[in-house]
């Protein structure tokens, strides 16, 4: 069974809500991208953008693949946007070798990944240490033969 996030019954308002995210980002920054100057406009992308995408970290994982094309269309506006890349230009060597950012499809396991190892290092609250525990202490574990082994 996969996991599947709490906002996955609610594909349109999470719709609505990427489709906001670009509105915003991309009507307000567009008409005065090119009057500012690069770092500044890196800024405010990240400001308006890459924030919001990042925000909730693990609630991407598990959505529709709707949904996660439609994050990914605003992630590479904004790349577009930033570079001055065309229309059809591909943006994913730019995103990389430019902006140091990962693509969507690699941006949730990192924070998901991320969040597990605040858990671990109990860096995070503590709802969410509550929720993390290594695999050693769980119950039916313990009564497995390999637990009991020891690595040399």
């Amino acid at each position: 069974m996969t996991w599947a996030s709490p906002l996955t019954k609610n594909f349109s308002s999470l719709s609505k809500h990427v489709n906001l995210i670009y509105r915003s980002f991309y009507c307000r920054l567009r008409v005065v991208s090119r009057s500012l100057a690069h770092d500044i406009l890196v800024v405010l992308v990240h400001a308006f953008v890459t924030s919001r995408i990042d925000h909730c970290c693990s609630i991407p994982a598990g959505l529709p693949l709707g949904v996660l094309v439609q994050l990914d269309r605003v992630l590479c506006s904004a790349v577009r946007l930033i570079g001055r890349i065309p229309k059809f230009g591909s943006v994913s060597a730019y995103m990389r070798d430019v902006l140091h950012w990962l693509p969507l499809a690699q941006r949730i396991p990192y924070w998901v990944a991320a969040l597990v190892s605040r858990c671990i290092l109990g860096c995070a609250p503590s709802y969410l240490r509550d929720l993390c525990r290594s695999v050693s202490d769980v119950v039916a574990r313990r009564a497995l033969r390999s637990a009991t082994m020891v690595n040399f």
